[in-house]
């Protein structure tokens, strides 16, 4: 039976929120001892934002259908800046994605096509605060569908790297900054005394002395996956280095939630080279991280999903890129994914007033992620509605 990160985990307050700066990595936790650990063989979650609204006609590409070059005419991708998708005639991927064929090839990474939802929402801050609480377009919650999914009493582990945005996990109840691929190391316990002092006083310094314990055990726990990783497979740049102090973490057997932001796909001028680098660096990270993961015998454990506010329009502008769209792709990697292509690629001849129309709900790529996890149906549905989960898992 899959261990849930729901079970027997006290509750200090759902809604508060403690933060202290120290770095750019932020950790949410549930304030405790021995709550860092994540238990052998427990499922851990990955999500990769792809910060800005990522253009899914030129990741996924519909390189043999005419349309895509007349309404790109000089921003379509040429024979040369793309990779074949192994056995599909349909579409293929920027070459930048080249590093992810060895995934693809071996049946471990899976692109759902058409993602998206009703009345779509152009603006940044509107459409990825619906992203991140799975909530309907004309629908305000204030909390995050990850946060949503724990019933009361229960808190979700979760570290947040590159950001300190809630997004999905708005709501957990404690938070604290830390230095992103820097040693890590526990922030001082409180020593006031208890005496005389009031009880809000008192319970502030009590949550601190909590959240350093919590800490301190992640700081291990980082000192140790660091032993088990040999040498910096990684490169340079902020994703590389969020995602080598993921595998860090993992290896070392803390968390069981990792978001991590990938920024600049707001592609509104000059895309082809901005863009080209931006899905290189996304690329070439996971593809390492792939790596990592499986040296260390832990991939079948970890799901990797990507995510994004919106797509772009399916036109060029004229300024060398794309505005602000609808419905794209996303991409599902890890040692039990089903891959291949999943859901239906938007049509290029059925635009809705030049926007793609979203085929597939975006709650259903949570709702695997919900079952990867081990909520309950239940809680499931009731964050997410009656969207059934994707089979892009074994």
């Amino acid at each position: 039976m899959k261990s849930s990160p729901f079970d027997s985990v006290p509750r200090l307050s759902r809604r508060r929120a403690l933060a202290g700066a120290i770095g750019a990595t932020t950790l949410w936790l549930q304030p405790g001892t021995a709550l860092a650990k994540a238990g052998t063989g427990a499922n851990r979650l990955v999500l990769i934002e792809l910060k800005g609204g990522n253009d899914g006609l030129n990741t996924v590409v519909p390189h043999r259908d005419g349309r895509y070059a007349q309404l790109r005419p000089q921003l379509a991708l040429r024979d040369d800046e793309i990779v074949a998708w192994p056995g599909s005639t349909d579409f293929a991927l920027h070459a930048g994605l080249a590093p992810w064929l060895a995934a693809a090839k071996a049946g471990d990474l899976a692109v759902v096509q058409g993602l998206g939802y009703p009345r779509p929402n152009r603006s940044h801050f509107r459409s990825i605060e619906i992203w991140h609480s799975a909530s309907d377009a004309d629908e305000t919650r204030s909390e995050g569908w990850l946060s949503a999914l724990a019933p009361a009493g229960d808190e979700l582990f979760a570290v947040n790297l590159g950001t300190d945005e809630a997004g999905p996990l708005l709501g957990t109840q404690a938070m604290l900054t830390l230095p992103t691929r820097g040693r890590l190391s526990a922030p001082p316990t409180p020593t006031a005394n208890k005496q005389g002092r009031p009880a809000a006083l008192a319970h502030v310094i009590d949550t601190e002395r909590r959240l350093a314990s919590a800490i301190a055990e992640v700081a291990a726990a980082d000192v140790q996956g660091r032993r088990k990783l040999r040498g910096d497979a990684f490169g340079q740049g902020k994703l590389n280095q969020a995602l080598a102090q993921v595998a860090s973490l993992i290896a070392g057997g803390a968390g069981r939630v990792f978001r991590v932001q990938h920024r600049g796909f707001d592609t509104h001028k000059n895309q082809r080279n901005v863009h080209a680098r931006l899905l290189g660096e996304l690329a070439s990270g996971l593809a390492t991280f792939r790596e990592v993961l499986q040296g260390l015998g832990v991939y079948e454990q970890v799901l990797i999903v990507t995510y994004s506010e919106f797509g772009r329009r399916a036109a060029q502008n004229r300024s060398g890129g794309t505005d602000h769209g609808t419905a794209a792709p996303h991409f599902v990697m890890g040692g039990a994914v089903r891959g291949g292509a999943h859901g239906q690629a938007p049509s290029l001849y059925d635009l809705d007033g030049g926007d793609l129309k979203f085929t597939v709900d975006y709650r259903r790529l949570y709702r695997t992620c919900a079952d990867w996890l081990g909520a309950s149906p239940g809680r499931a549905e009731a964050v997410l509605g009656r969207h059934r989960a994707l089979g892009v898992l074994r």
